[in-house]
């Protein structure tokens, strides 16, 4: 019997949102690595933040939103935002409770500052790297970069026709020959 879309949603949901996470997923073992590393930074996060004042975002949670923006190339703290308020394996990942709203690109940029001046950012890279290279993840003897990052400048505006000599007795039409380069 064919089924039919029920247009109510369901008012409460519960699920156990590890059970949502396949168990070969990549991340899984990203996760696990990182809240590892992440605990030994213990005395680097209390350094950073007051021991009073309203409770702050977890700083595991906002290096764990980094990492995922720079593993899945969001462009912008806004949409890693957006991204991590829709996408149920992100919050899995920065270990943010669903059911609570997620935190504004200003919260990101504010706690930014303070990771910069307490260079909490470059010393959780830096450990990743140096754990990394002793796993012996990492090698010297390999670079590859993912070109969809690289900026280009290959777009549609940026072809000109080239301007080619033409002899009268040149059988070949080149008029229609296109080159990148930058309009002046």
């Amino acid at each position: 019997m064919r089924g039919h879309v029920d247009g109510q949603q369901a008012m409460f949901v519960a699920f156990n949102v590890e059970e949502k996470v396949p168990l070969d997923h990549p991340l899984r073992a990203t996760k696990t690595r990182c809240d590892a590393l992440l605990k030994t930074m213990n005395r680097d996060f209390n350094a950073a933040y007051r021991h009073t004042g309203r409770v702050g975002i977890p700083p595991e949670s906002l290096i764990n939103a980094l990492l995922l923006r720079a593993l899945f190339a969001i462009p912008s703290e806004r949409r890693l935002c957006e991204a991590c308020d829709f996408n149920i394996l992100y919050q899995w990942f920065i270990d943010w409770p669903i059911e609570k709203p997620m935190w504004t690109p200003e919260a990101s940029s504010m706690n930014r500052q303070r990771f910069e001046m307490h260079n909490l950012v470059s010393k959780f890279f830096q450990r990743v790297v140096s754990e990394g290279i002793a796993d012996g993840l990492i090698g010297d003897d390999r670079f590859a970069v993912d070109g969809t990052l690289i900026r280009s400048r290959a777009g549609h505006k940026w072809f000109q026709p080239l301007k080619h000599e033409q002899n009268d007795n040149d059988d070949n039409d080149h008029g229609n020959d296109l080159a990148l380069k930058p309009k002046s």
